[in-house]
């Protein structure tokens, strides 16, 4: 979904990408890959549009000033097995002069691809790609290191799936620092064994708060593993030669020994939450490292249901999860009283609320604008299913926040 304006992207596998407006009319349907659309991402603007299919076809896409245009095709190149997309483009009240945007992509063969995008591109004046090479394992996951966001010296954190986390400077395409990680939660230290190849699921980092420069747990990352989740940190020793160092420093069991398919830290709280293939729904403190709740969540006959999505608030203690049985679920991120379960945990809540309508698995949710009248929520949660769906879910302040 645009930051900016109410637009969605919605992906189907007979290669088509639709674009929709949140009067809920379609603007927008491409016919232009080759294969299985896996991967939509718009730029921080919502100038940009990168998609990406399953042969490793990436494309960019020029917003159109009036709903009534195309959307233009500026790029187009080829990876390998495309993993992820993400795009870095710091506000422009942070910098002296404007940068371009850079897409970042990852594929299977470890490859990291870095396309530099701004409106020169839409008028044919292409800049070379650059790459940067792993060590020859899947490039599972990436995201942009938070205290370099808003500077002019941006750097990408990768997670491999041998496990090894990389901090990359994007300028001179040398690694920075790394971590080798072990993905099963049998070994708490932070051993790497060159003979296994542990399992890592996804990479997280904390939200861009507008106060984010002076917050601790900026320099955090999550790893999520099976069964558990790998707390590092990624902290620069020395400014005048970009010395940057990375250790784990806490690793946090989820309560099953299954994978873990979504961490997300939120907006208004020193907490991350997390969601996992087995149906455990947690809450972690991130300054005490600990995990503050725990539950499992099940279906109306009282079966797990496995977790596929997680999404925080912008601006409630308030969280979302989609499960694989169809479901939207919105939990509470504080808990309500000092009652404990036998485990020692907070007791499990409620949910506040469940919306159902998909008949398959939902595999990616977004949240809506905020409502511009307080008590301040989104409007609306967007989810995309198995069932070749995208529903647009209605929220409701009184029973979101009750």
């Amino acid at each position: 979904m645009t930051p900016s304006e109410p637009l969605i992207c919605g992906i189907h596998q007979s290669d088509v990408l639709h674009e929709g407006h949140l009067m809920f009319h379609l603007l927008w349907i491409s016919q232009s890959h080759e294969d299985s659309v896996t991967c939509v991402a718009f730029s921080a603007t919502g100038t940009y549009l990168a998609t990406g299919d399953m042969a490793g076809g990436v494309h960019v896409w020029l917003r159109p000033e009036t709903e009534q245009q195309p959307w233009k095709l500026i790029h187009s190149d080829n990876v390998g097995d495309l993993q992820w997309l993400c795009w870095w483009q710091p506000s422009s009240t942070c910098l002296t002069k404007p940068l371009p945007a850079v897409l970042a992509s990852g594929d299977s063969d470890g490859l990291v691809v870095l396309r530099s995008i701004s409106g020169s591109t839409s008028k044919g004046t292409i800049k070379p790609v650059k790459y940067i090479a792993g060590s020859g394992v899947p490039a599972s996951a990436a995201t942009f290191y938070l205290p370099s966001i808003n500077t002019d010296r941006p750097k990408l954190v990768v997670l491999y799936q041998n496990a090894e986390l990389r901090l990359w400077d994007l300028k001179t395409e040398q690694p920075l620092a790394s971590v080798q990680l072990d993905g099963s939660r049998n070994d708490p230290n932070v051993v790497g064994d060159p003979g296994h190849s542990p399992t890592v699921f996804c990479l997280a980092c904390p939200q861009p708060k507008p106060l984010y420069s002076q917050l601790k747990d900026r320099e955090l990352l999550a790893i999520g593993g099976a069964g558990v989740i790998r707390v590092v940190v990624i902290r620069q020793t020395d400014p005048s030669d970009s010395s940057f160092v990375a250790k784990c420093i806490s690793s946090v069991e989820t309560g099953d020994d299954g994978s873990v398919e979504s961490i997300d830290f939120s907006w208004t709280h020193p907490y991350l939450a997390y969601g996992t293939v087995e149906g455990t729904v947690g809450i972690v403190d991130t300054v005490k490292l600990r995990v503050r709740q725990k539950w499992t969540y099940t279906d109306q006959d009282g079966g797990s249901v496995s977790i596929t999505c997680l999404r925080w608030s912008r601006a409630q203690p308030v969280f979302f999860t989609s499960t694989s049985n169809g479901e939207v679920v919105a939990w509470p991120g504080l808990s309500s009283g000092n009652e404990a379960d036998l485990s020692g945990f907070a007791k499990a809540p409620e949910p506040l609320a469940v919306w159902r309508g998909h008949h398959a698995m939902v595999l990616d949710l977004a949240l809506g604008d905020l409502l511009s009248t307080q008590p301040n929520v989104e409007k609306f949660i967007f989810s995309a299913s198995d069932d070749a769906t995208v529903r647009i879910f209605p929220v409701e302040p009184s029973v979101l926040l009750r």
